[in-house]
């Protein structure tokens, strides 16, 4: 019988893919060095983790609920989802303050994708304006030569390895 380390590259991609869970494809790159390596080269995660999440299997709904984000984000046990008063002033966007109050974002730190959004548990201590940041210049609307006062604001959600997770108010 052969062992799943003897079959070639390309094979093994295609096992990852065929995964039911991204859960499940973190174990399996727990399992060795070899698979391990082969889950975090360069390029390879991102088309594991796509190849998951848009298998037909995985059905993303079109509004998740807490209930679907606490389990597709394992260890959430927290959301930040703020009552109508603290959503930030600045983030007007009627959708997006609606779904924050009603279903929230979830606090998790996931190992196998690198993303952690435990900062947003900092958002109840402090007034979330402090975490302000001025979208125009982020999202290249503006140049940073420009020292008009901001108008546009973005929040940091989390963070994926250096990348920030922002939501454009």
């Amino acid at each position: 019988m052969g062992r799943l380390l003897d079959l070639p590259v390309e094979i093994l991609l295609i096992v990852y893919g065929s995964l039911a869970s991204i859960i499940d494809a973190g174990r399996l790159s727990q399992c060795c060095r070899t698979l391990y390596h082969l889950f975090n080269a360069p390029g390879n995660q991102e088309r594991i983790l796509m190849s998951i999440v848009f298998d037909k299997t995985l059905l993303l709904p079109k509004n998740p609920d807490t209930t679907w984000l606490k389990a597709h984000f394992v260890g959430s046990d927290w959301f930040w989802k703020p009552t109508e008063s603290q959503v930030p002033a600045n983030l007007v966007h009627k959708k997006t303050r609606g779904f924050l109050t009603t279903t929230g974002i979830p606090s998790a730190i996931c190992p196998i994708s690198k993303w952690d959004s435990s900062l947003l548990r900092d958002f109840e201590k402090v007034d979330a304006e402090q975490f302000a940041w001025d979208a125009d210049l982020i999202f290249g609307r503006r140049r940073a030569n420009d020292d008009s006062p901001p108008v546009n604001f973005c929040y940091c959600i989390g963070q994926l390895d250096d990348a920030l997770g922002m939501l454009d108010a």
